[in-house]
């Protein structure tokens, strides 16, 4: 999704720049899935068996119904050089 002026709500660029505040950048990695369907399912309270594999496994990139993120905290250098 290029909405990078997006802010108010989470976003696949919004939740990057907000864990790139607190861990490096290289270890902040985001991906998005979703699609129209898997988007109205969701907000109609249907269940994920309701729709098939191939529904459910398409992805859009502009309809964000899931953000996947991983954040790695770096070692900490005092800790290292601790004995013990």
């Amino acid at each position: 999704m290029d909405y990078c002026w997006d802010y108010w709500r989470f976003t696949g660029f919004s939740i990057k720049l907000r864990f790139e505040e607190a861990f490096p950048a290289q270890n902040v990695s985001v991906g998005v899935l979703g699609n129209i369907l898997a988007a109205i399912a969701f907000t109609h309270d249907r269940a994920a068996e309701e729709l098939s594999t191939e529904e459910l496994d398409y992805c859009d990139p502009d309809i964000e119904v899931s953000l996947l993120l991983k954040a790695v905290k770096p070692p900490n250098r005092t800790q290292e050089a601790i004995p013990g």
